[in-house]
């Protein structure tokens, strides 16, 4: 949803996995908040509808043979094996969403409170959340040390990290015009321009400038896995154009000319 489509962004995402603990029931309830953020109400419908329907029905159709799997020594090492693929997977995205959220100290010490809190405690997680949520948000509005762009940039100025954004959406048209680019070659392109950014901000960038008509995208199949390519369309290349002509404007403007020059 993030890195691979660019729907969301790692906060939104957050914010999803967050509703769904508050709320009562499985944390497949996220899937509604993320249903909402994408269609509004009929996606919250259609993707609560997605999401628990077809384990209903299979619940229906196993509920007469699970007497017979349980009593299978094969069946029941099936389902062991199954758990402890689950717990991985578990584990696999709390380290992945925990390294996009713990971005500096305040945000580390908070992460190891609350761990240490539902460890050695019955506090539930729910109550962690507002707990955790006024500190979190006392630091950010009395110290100021946030980023605009999910932890990209977050000791520069807001108007900076507006400026290196525009920039490097001007980058990614530039290359996208030459030849068609995914996203884990153009963050290292952007790396090596002296750019910082995220998957959490690359990926919906991506989005945005296709959304509005710049770029293309298309799936294809590459050593055996997915990877969704993106081009420039005509309207993009005549944006390019047009950026590049201000930019050259703006060039010859606001910097000196060279001596003797």
């Amino acid at each position: 949803m993030v890195d691979r489509y660019g729907l969301l962004t790692t906060p939104q995402l957050i914010e999803a996995i967050v509703i769904g603990e508050m709320t009562p029931g499985p944390l497949f309830t996220v899937s509604t908040a993320v249903g909402y953020i994408l269609g509004g109400f009929p996606g919250a419908v259609v993707a609560t509808l997605a999401i628990f329907v077809p384990s209903f029905f299979l619940a229906m159709l196993l509920g007469r043979i699970m007497p017979a799997i349980k009593r299978s020594e094969t069946a029941t090492k099936v389902l062991k094996g199954l758990t402890a693929a689950v717990l991985g997977v578990m584990l696999a995205v709390a380290i992945e969403i925990g390294l996009r959220v713990i971005v500096d100290i305040p945000t580390a010490v908070l992460a190891a409170a609350a761990l240490t809190t539902l460890i050695w405690t019955r506090v539930s997680a729910i109550s962690l959340i507002p707990l955790a949520g006024l500190p979190g948000y006392l630091w950010v509005t009395l110290v100021g040390m946030t980023s605009r762009h999910g932890g990209d940039m977050a000791d520069e100025p807001p108007v900076l990290g507006d400026i290196e954004l525009a920039f490097m959406r001007i980058h990614i048209l530039h290359h996208a015009a030459e030849h068609p680019i995914y996203g884990l070659r153009m963050r290292n392109e952007l790396a090596e321009h002296g750019y910082d950014i995220s998957v959490g901000t690359l990926y919906p960038t991506l989005h945005q400038l296709a959304e509005h008509g710049y770029l293309t995208s298309d799936e294809r199949l590459v050593d055996g896995r997915r990877r969704r390519y993106y081009e420039a369309t005509s309207e993009g290349r005549e944006l390019l154009v047009r950026i590049q002509r201000k930019l050259s404007e703006l060039t010859r403007e606001a910097l000196p000319s060279p001596p003797g020059g």
